[in-house]
């Protein structure tokens, strides 16, 4: 009958919903079909949209919806008992609660963009300086601080974007393995979420290799530089001197 309900996301302070689905798969109409839902922590309630159901004849499906709100409660997994009763007929599910800082949609974000800032800079030399930034969003992101990394990579994408405009070069398409899919419901997952930061932490490895030649480059461009303005200067001062009149 209750077709498997999915997690529920809900900060610490805070209420979420999902819907959840009831199908009579049988070959027996179900009347008076009584709801109820019990939370695993005090610090959890919940509660339905509605907790009858008059009638649900063989083949047919309703729903209802399953409001969890947390007051204070900590971060972790939490349950909600959801049953369904109809006479002598009864089953119950267990549904996953989790109170998280951040929710899983916040992060596939900021992961999105932290692969699209890899993109822009892999395919574009301009915007290879920000592979710091990209870093930093990526640690960030491990950390478990969305909105920070979603800051950071924003912040490398704008500056690469200033770099292009400066330089007169257009923005490349992205081209990420993973970043056209990331915002699609079956990629949203923890699973999912951890193989495109693999993918992510090797392109930042690579990323690196290609920074880091070209700032030994300007380094010694500027060292070559220093050196040819102290040398110009000394020949400079040793003619002055030759030139001098004795007094």
């Amino acid at each position: 009958m209750i077709q498997n309900p999915p997690e529920i996301e809900v900060y610490e302070t805070g209420t979420a919903s999902v819907e959840v689905q009831l199908r009579n798969d049988g070959t027996t109409t179900f009347e008076d079909i009584k709801l109820a839902a019990i939370s695993s922590a005090s610090q959890i309630t919940a509660s339905l949209s509605s907790d009858t159901i008059p009638k649900l004849e063989p083949g047919q499906t309703t729903s209802v919806r399953l409001t969890a709100s947390s007051s204070n409660a900590p971060l972790g997994s939490y349950s909600i008992a959801l049953s369904a009763t109809s006479g002598d007929y009864s089953e119950a599910v267990s549904v996953p609660v989790a109170v998280v800082k951040f929710l899983k949609s916040e992060k596939l974000e900021a992961q999105r963009q932290i692969e699209f800032g890899l993109s822009l800079a892999m395919q574009n030399q301009e915007c290879r300086e920000f592979a710091d930034t990209l870093d930093q969003a990526n640690k960030a992101l491990k950390d478990g601080d969305a909105a920070l990394a979603l800051r950071l990579a924003n912040d490398a994408i704008a500056g690469c974007k200033q770099a292009l405009a400066l330089a007169g070069t257009e923005a490349g398409p992205l081209t990420g393995l993973f970043a056209g899919r990331l915002l699609q419901g079956d990629w949203a997952n923890s699973a999912v979420i951890g193989a495109v930061g693999a993918v992510i932490a090797l392109t930042l490895v690579l990323l690196k290799k290609l920074v880091t030649p070209k700032r030994k480059e300007d380094e010694i461009a500027k060292q070559l530089a220093d050196e040819g303005e102290d040398g110009a200067s000394g020949a400079q001062q040793e003619y002055s001197n030759k030139i001098k009149p004795a007094e």
